[in-house]
């Protein structure tokens, strides 16, 4: 028990007690409490191993706000969260909230299985799946029926039952599925997932163990499991110093710098260095070391299907996020979330040439960063951790955040009118409606972390005709609105979909200022400069709120 507590670098004092409990409370009976333990008030649910369970109190951690941004570039929801002198106190009391919500929501679904509980009537959010101990890797994380991904092309009666959850923000199209890491007995499962939900990029958020315990199986290391055929194409370490990106863009492409595996198509195959053994254990927290990303490449087939397109798969594998716990950087998170959608983007249909070599065309346009997901129908992310909800859900969280941010730029940009100066710098009097200037492919890249290599692409409207900002099917009534808390009201959405989506207080934190490092790396410390400005560089890279009065 000891060592245990050593490898996971704790350094306070430790003691043994020699003769149990039976010999403490004797000796020192004063120190022993001999009254009933107090009662639970109302579940019979198992809500305290990896669920949260933090109702009477989540503490209180300080916001870290870069230094050099300002707080005028800020929304007014989060100039207010990273407040100095609030010391994070709001958003802890936000979080509290949020767990006493949910606390009360899973007392209702667990009320169910009670049977002093059958007069409450209908029971507004259920759990599925308590019966499948084989197939849940914890026995408190459980998906909630209406949101369950379900195993396609089952038998009548048959099982469809697997760990995960369908995972949509309302603000945002952005889509995922949040899993469970993967057991033994449900490899098979995982990759149907796979092909039936169309995924082409799986984000696995944990090491396979942490301080000796077992946190995901190797579900990777195979070729058949059930109908699909995995071949592994390539393996490669890439680095998500976001620094190292920028200062490294002009190197020469002769070398292959690990920076360019996010520049690359996802679909086109290049020769990579293979790494040995099992998959490392977290990357070391001395400073010499960079975070990285183990990027991996399949290629997926289907026996059911032996006439469909072979299917290229990414695994992006972040073994140094410890679980209840953060990154070491919240730009670590936010190059991991950059690059995640680099692969999303580039993830198309391929071929079996393109999958035995490269393609002979160009790589395909995709720096169109400063633009929200506009479909609504858009691919899922498979995203995982351990259990699937904590590190899982800080990852959806900041990646769909950002999405709303880029929607509500956007709708300035394309709403307000821009009054364009001449070559003499007068404001032109016309009256007419100005469109916004195009953003150079150096902003562009610039913004983009250096991950793209081409100029914005310019989808200033939906399918239906509608504009980007405007989703078919999205609630924008909020996109004017910069005091409504996006980070907050998105867990709560997620919490509506899978228990405990965002576990921890260390993890919520970990969104506000993941959020302020995106803008403050959006104004390069500030010297992009103010969206009243009235430059067409200054609205591009600004994503400033005017204040109200």
């Amino acid at each position: 028990m000891i060592k245990k507590f050593v490898a996971e670098g704790y350094q306070g004092g430790m003691f043994i007690l020699r003769g149990g409990f039976k010999a403490f409370s004797e000796a020192y009976p004063d120190f022993v409490e001999t009254g009933a333990p107090t009662g639970t008030t109302g579940g019979s649910g198992p809500l305290g191993n990896n669920s949260s369970g933090n109702a009477d109190g989540v503490g209180q951690l300080e916001i870290a706000r870069p230094k050099g941004l300002d707080s005028p570039s800020l929304p007014r929801w989060l100039r207010d969260a990273s407040t100095l002198g609030d010391h994070g106190k709001q958003v802890s009391d936000k979080f509290l909230h949020i767990e006493k919500d949910e606390q009360s929501r899973m007392k209702k679904a667990y009320s169910v299985f009670n049977p002093e509980s059958k007069s409450m009537g209908t029971i507004p959010v259920q759990l599925s799946g308590i019966e499948k101990g084989v197939k849940n890797r914890y026995k408190d994380i459980l998906p909630f029926d209406h949101s369950r991904v379900k195993l396609q092309g089952r038998e009548s009666g048959a099982c469809d039952y697997v760990n995960a959850s369908h995972i949509k923000a309302s603000r945002s199209n952005k889509r995922y599925i949040a899993a469970q890491g993967p057991l033994p007995a449900t490899y098979e499962d995982f990759w149907s997932v796979i092909w039936d939900q169309d995924i082409r990029v799986i984000v696995m958020l944990t090491a396979e163990s942490e301080g000796g315990q077992l946190k995901c199986h190797p579900y990777w290391k195979g070729n058949e499991f059930g109908h699909t055929k995995l071949r592994l194409l390539s393996e490669k370490k890439v680095s998500l110093d976001i620094d190292k990106h920028r200062s490294g863009s002009h190197a020469q492409t002769t070398s292959q710098p690990s920076a360019e595996m996010g520049r690359r198509r996802a679909n086109t195959t290049t020769s990579t260095t293979s790494l040995e053994g099992a998959t490392p254990a977290p990357a070391s927290t001395s400073s010499s070391d960079s975070p990285y990303v183990i990027v991996r490449k399949f290629a997926m087939s289907h026996a059911a299907h032996p006439f469909a397109p072979i299917r290229e798969i990414t695994h992006l594998h972040y073994p140094s996020w410890p679980d209840f716990g953060a990154p070491a950087q919240p730009s670590h998170l936010l190059g991991l979330v950059e690059l995640a959608n680099v692969m999303q983007r580039a993830a198309l249909p391929v071929d079996t040439p393109s999958v035995t070599g490269p393609r002979a065309s160009p790589d395909p346009p995709m720096a169109w960063y400063d633009e929200p997901e506009a479909d609504a129908q858009a691919r899922p992310m498979l995203v995982h951790c351990s259990a699937g909800c904590g590190r899982t859900g800080t990852f959806c969280t900041v990646d769909s955040v950002i999405d709303m941010l880029k929607r509500q730029r956007l709708a300035r940009t394309t709403l307000k009118p821009v009054r364009k100066r001449d070559s003499d710098g007068d404001i032109k009097m016309s009256g007419e409606r100005q469109v916004e200037e195009a953003v150079s492919p150096k902003t562009a890249q610039e913004k983009a972390f250096n991950f793209a290599t081409s100029p914005q692409r310019s989808s200033r409207s939906s399918p239906e005709g509608k504009p980007a900002w405007e989703g078919p099917s999205l609630n924008t009534a909020w996109v004017g609105d910069d005091t409504i808390d996006l980070i907050a009201e998105t867990v709560e959405d997620f919490r509506s979909q899978r228990l405990s989506m965002v576990q921890s207080l260390r993890q919520f934190v970990l969104c506000y200022e993941t959020i302020l490092e995106y803008i403050y790396r959006l104004h390069e410390g500030g010297s992009v400069g103010t969206a009243t400005s009235g430059t067409s560089r200054a609205r591009s890279g600004s994503l400033q709120h005017h204040r109200s009065s």
